[in-house]
């Protein structure tokens, strides 16, 4: 007879084992606990050991990418126009620069080779910012639309039409269109809404997807002078001089806590709520991020490509030549736009 068959019959308290059975069990148990403990708490097979835990960590899809320590020849990192994101041709094929700093969400452009970062990118996904006082609950819904529909690659065709020529407000409104997210309801007296672009097109196209939803909704809407970066673009928000700013959340972050690098860097996927916790004493709340994400792009053109023999980033540890490498100018001062450089690529600079 087994030792459950003891345990459940019920005709007399004779079936209970002898008290040395279950002393040596409770040993046997301990030997077992203490070995279990030798095996898998010293080799990391155990859930909570701390080396478990810093792997979980390190393959996390909503940790930002580890920091790695600058390495190679000291580059220079200089302003370039970049008026239109996806041409920095001129800079390049005058040979100014070899490389340049561009956001993901370019505009493909015929001859340029964008730089293997192996995967070490990190996000920065466009994101509208408003003040408290207009964040009306029904704007969620308009918002959350276009956050699902924009995409990268939507952005750079929008961008193109626009650094082309054609009208900014006819590409917004044909594209809410051809999305479906220009048939919204009415908001009741929902008052005026300045919105407060930043003059990078990729950015302009951005804040006028909102402007033309807004404005179908009943927003009294008006397109603010546009600003060159997104600390002017905060400032004007806790001036209660603007009302919506939309750019690269992650760009916000680092704008809202300008002496809080590691904020904005270590921030997880929820920008959003990193912003908004940020934003509360600035009165400013955050509000659904797109698909369309900003991260940064280093770009050369194949020739160059061919001659330095540089097609990725971590081409630019190895070689012995110093690049000139152009970015925008808020870029070249940006803790954040200079950090990814040096922290996430592994750059270094000679000033």
């Amino acid at each position: 007879m087994d030792e459950d068959d003891r345990r459940h019959r019920t005709s007399g308290a004779s079936a209970s084992p002898p008290r040395w059975i279950w002393a040596a069990a409770v040993v046997a148990v301990v030997v077992l606990a203490a070995g279990a403990f030798l095996v898998f708490g010293r080799d990391g097979g155990g859930s909570d050991d701390a080396g478990s835990d810093d792997t979980a960590a390190a393959t996390d899809p909503d940790s930002p990418p580890p920091s790695v320590a600058p390495t190679g020849e000291p580059h220079e990192l200089v302003t370039i126009d970049l008026s239109d994101p996806a041409m920095p041709d001129a800079a390049l094929e005058a040979g100014d620069v070899t490389l340049a700093v561009v956001p993901a969400t370019v505009r493909p452009a015929e001859g340029l080779v964008i730089l293997d970062a192996g995967g070490q990118v990190l996000s920065d996904p466009i994101t509208p910012l408003l003040r408290f006082d207009v964040a009306l609950p029904e704007i969620d819904p308009l918002a959350e639309g276009i956050a699902a529909a924009l995409t990268s690659s939507e952005l750079a065709a929008l961008t193109r039409r626009v650094v082309d020529g054609d009208e900014v407000g006819d590409v917004a409104s044909g594209w809410l269109a051809d999305n479906g997210l220009d048939a919204v309801d009415p908001i009741d007296a929902p008052g005026p809404m300045r919105i407060l672009p930043l003059d990078a097109p990729d950015l302009t196209i951005a804040a006028h997807l909102y402007g033309e939803v807004l404005g179908a909704a009943g927003f009294e809407v008006t397109y603010l002078e546009p600003v060159s970066d997104e600390v002017a673009a905060v400032g004007a928000l806790r001036d209660r001089e603007a009302d919506l700013v939309v750019a690269g959340g992650r760009t916000l972050l680092a704008a809202l806590a300008p002496f809080d690098g590691e904020l904005a860097y270590g921030a997880g996927s929820d920008v959003r709520g990193a912003l908004s916790g940020v934003g509360a004493d600035a009165g400013v709340v955050a509000n659904a991020p797109t698909a369309a994400d900003r991260a940064l792009r280093l770009v050369t053109t194949v020739a160059l490509a061919a001659s330095t023999g540089i097609d990725a980033v971590a081409d630019l540890t190895d070689t012995g030549d110093p690049q000139r490498i152009g970015a925008e100018a808020t870029c070249t001062v940006s803790p954040l736009c200079r950090g990814q450089l040096e922290r996430t690529f592994g750059l270094r600079f000679a000033s």
